[in-house]
């Protein structure tokens, strides 16, 4: 289930970063985001945490379609689906951080990731791995519609 998760988690983050590409600087080697950078990932955490501005964007883009429709049939739970965006928001913030908001080191990240969805995870900051491994354990033990248990 873990893997599924990442793998879902991956495929939005690597939709987001497509949406969004574009190389911006960051102000040093801490990673710090500049002014732009940090605007464009508060817009970005925001539509992915907002289900009405997450379903316009996902009406006009048959990838986020496809991507949703897959969140939707793991998680068959319109709660664990918002939960999945928006651990995936924080895991893109924690992603844009790392890589100083250099899109293209994101997209390379996420490509790596979807080969390796574990080490991925791994690499994820405590806080980000446990909320992932604690969301997995609620899909695997969630109820699916109409059904009377997973």
């Amino acid at each position: 289930m873990l893997n599924k998760l990442t793998l879902a988690v991956l495929g939005i983050a690597f939709s987001v970063a497509l949406f969004s590409a574009r190389p911006v600087l960051a102000t040093g080697p801490d990673s710090t985001l500049d002014l732009a950078s940090a605007e464009a990932l508060s817009r970005t955490v925001t539509l992915l945490t907002s289900p009405a501005m997450r379903a316009e964007a996902i009406r006009q883009d048959p990838k986020a379609q496809l991507i949703d429709g897959q969140v939707k049939a793991l998680t068959a739970n319109p709660a664990l689906t918002e939960e999945i965006y928006r651990l995936s928001s924080e895991i893109f913030a924690e992603l844009a951080k790392s890589s100083g908001g250099d899109s293209q080191k994101m997209l390379e990240t996420l490509n790596r990731a979807k080969s390796d969805p574990k080490g991925f995870a791994a690499s994820l900051s405590p806080k980000s791995r446990a909320a992932l491994s604690e969301l997995a354990r609620k899909i695997s033990t969630a109820p699916v519609a109409g059904s009377p248990s997973r």
